[in-house]
C-alpha cells in the first residue's frame, strides 16, 4: 500500500521554500529599515540577525503545517486511487475517463494559486513581524494602529482603525489577510 511518505517530504518542502522566503523576506526588511530611518531618521539596524533567522525559520515551520492538509488531500488520492485499481503512474497523473483527478489535479486544478496565497500570507506575516520588531527597536513607537479588512472580512473590519500597544503583538486573521502596521509614536516623542 502507498504511504503518503512514498510522494510527499516534508522535510525537502522546507528545505525548497527557505531560500524563496529568505529573498522576499530580506526584500520587505530593506523596504521596512529605509522606511523606519526615512520617518525617524535612525538607521542602526542589522539585515542578518537572530531575529531575521527566527522569522524565516518560523515561516518555514508553518509553510510545513499547512503541508498537513497537502497530506491529507494526497493521502485520498491515494486511497481512491489504490481502490479503483489504478498503478502508480495513474494515482500520480490521474485518470480522467475515470474522473480520478490523481496527485497531479489536486495541484494543477484544484490547488491553482495556492502556492501564491502562501506566499503571500507568509511574506505579509514575516512583514508584520518585522514592522513590529524594528519599531520597538527605535524605543520611539510604543503602539500601532492597525489597517485591516474590508466590510465584508467582519474580523477584520472590526479591529481595523483600532491603536494597540506593540505588546499585543497583532497577527493575521486568515490566509489573504491584509493586516498592516502604521507607527504610533510614545507621548512626548516629537
Amino acid at each position: 500500500m502507498a504511504e503518503i511518505d512514498d510522494v510527499f517530504d516534508r522535510r525537502e518542502e522546507a528545505r525548497r521554500l527557505a531560500p524563496i522566503f529568505e529573498q522576499r523576506y530580506m526584500a520587505i526588511l530593506r523596504f521596512t529599515n529605509a522606511a523606519v530611518k526615512r520617518a525617524f531618521g535612525i538607521d542602526r539596524f542589522r539585515l542578518h540577525d537572530s531575529e531575521v533567522n527566527r522569522y524565516l525559520v518560523n515561516a518555514a515551520q508553518r509553510v510545513v503545517g499547512i503541508s498537513a492538509t497537502t497530506e491529507l488531500e494526497i493521502a485520498e488520492q491515494l486511497r481512491i486511487g489504490q481502490a479503483m485499481g489504478f498503478s502508480n503512474w495513474q494515482i500520480a497523473h490521474g485518470v480522467p475517463e475515470a474522473d480520478y483527478p490523481g496527485i497531479d489535479g489536486i495541484y494543477f486544478t484544484k490547488w491553482r494559486g495556492r502556492v501564491d496565497m502562501i506566499a503571500r500570507t507568509e511574506l505579509q506575516h514575516a512583514q508584520n513581524e518585522a514592522s513590529l520588531n524594528r519599531y520597538q527597536a527605535t524605543g520611539m513607537v510604543d503602539r500601532v494602529q492597525i489597517v485591516d479588512g474590508d466590510d465584508w472580512d467582519v474580523p477584520c473590519a472590526t479591529r481595523n482603525g483600532t491603536i494597540v500597544p506593540l505588546s499585543a503583538h497583532p497577527t493575521l486573521n486568515h490566509p489573504h489577510c491584509t493586516l498592516g502596521l502604521i507607527p504610533v509614536l510614545t507621548e512626548g516623542v516629537a
